[in-house]
C-alpha cells in the first residue's frame, strides 16, 4: 500500500495547554513571572513575561525548560521584559544550540505573545544583546520583521 500522506502542517500560532498548566518556574523563587505563552511561528517558543531579566540565569534555566514534556519536540526559550508598549527587552535560549544573541523568530513570536496577551500593541522593538529588531504585526496575524543584519563569521565550505 502507498504510505500514508504527510501531516497537514501547523497552524502559522498555536496556543498550547502550556497556558492551562501551573510551571514549575512560577514557584522557584527565579524572579516574578507574570505571563507565560506558547507560540509556534514555524518552530515553537515559549516565552516567559518577567519583571526583571536579571533575576533569571537562563544559562542555567533554559536547558531544563527546552526539554520540559510540555514540549515533546523541544521548545525555544524567550525571557521577556517589557520596558513600555513599544519596547522589550529579551534573552533566548534556541533549542539545540544553547543561549543565543539573537534570534528572528524568537523575536516575532515575543511580539505576538505579547500583542495577544495585551502587554503591547501590533508594533514593537525588540532588544537582544547585540541589537534590535522592529516587528509589527497586521489584522490577519502576519509578522514582519526588520532590522540590521551582521556578519558574525566567514566560513569556507569545501565541496
Amino acid at each position: 500500500p502507498p504510505p500514508p500522506p504527510p501531516p497537514p502542517p501547523p497552524p502559522p500560532f498555536f496556543l498550547h495547554a502550556f497556558d492551562a498548566n501551573p510551571y514549575p518556574l512560577w514557584s522557584r523563587g527565579l524572579g516574578d513571572v507574570y505571563k507565560r505563552q506558547a507560540v509556534n511561528v514555524g518552530n515553537p517558543h515559549a516565552i516567559f513575561f518577567v519583571d526583571k531579566l536579571e533575576n533569571f540565569n537562563l544559562k542555567d534555566i533554559g536547558p531544563n525548560l527546552e526539554i520540559n514534556k510540555l514540549f515533546p519536540d523541544r521548545c525555544n526559550i524567550t525571557l521577556a521584559e517589557i520596558k513600555d508598549s513599544k519596547k522589550i527587552f529579551v534573552k533566548v535560549w534556541e533549542r539545540g544550540a544553547g543561549l543565543t544573541k539573537a534570534c528572528g523568530s524568537a523575536a516575532c513570536a515575543t511580539a505576538f505573545a505579547s500583542k495577544i496577551n495585551g502587554l503591547t500593541g501590533n508594533e514593537v522593538d525588540i532588544e537582544f544583546e547585540l541589537g534590535n529588531l522592529s516587528i509589527s504585526i497586521n489584522k490577519n496575524n502576519s509578522i514582519k520583521m526588520k532590522g540590521a543584519v551582521s556578519n558574525i563569521k566567514s566560513i569556507e565550505i569545501n565541496l
